[in-house]
């Protein structure tokens, strides 16, 4: 039988950590950390997530046009699937980690 720490990581994730390029600038990760972006990324990517997942996804520039930007997923905390309850956490990616 699988212990507690396996049946965990079967599970949904309690927090996702996702990284944006930081020269997408500070609209891109103002509108990145509305809830309803949030609430698109638990629904659009449902299911098993990876560190190092990457998504290719596009934000509101405002005034009816987009940015293109890449999300990567760098954690995940209490299990590997996303579910409607994971928390979403953004941060900005430097140059370098790219």
């Amino acid at each position: 039988m699988a212990n507690g720490q396996e049946r965990s990581r079967a599970g949904n994730a309690d927090r996702i950590t996702v990284t944006y390029p930081a020269t997408a600038g500070d609209h891109v990760g103002s509108n990145l950390q509305t809830d309803s972006y949030r609430g698109y990324l638990r629904t659009t990517k449902a299911g098993t997530a990876a560190v190092g997942d990457e998504w290719e996804e596009f934000v509101s520039g405002g005034c009816g046009s987009t940015t293109d930007v890449v999300l990567r997923v760098e954690a995940i905390e209490g299990g590997d699937r996303i579910g409607e309850k994971t928390e979403v956490a953004f941060e900005p990616r430097s140059e370098n980690d790219e």
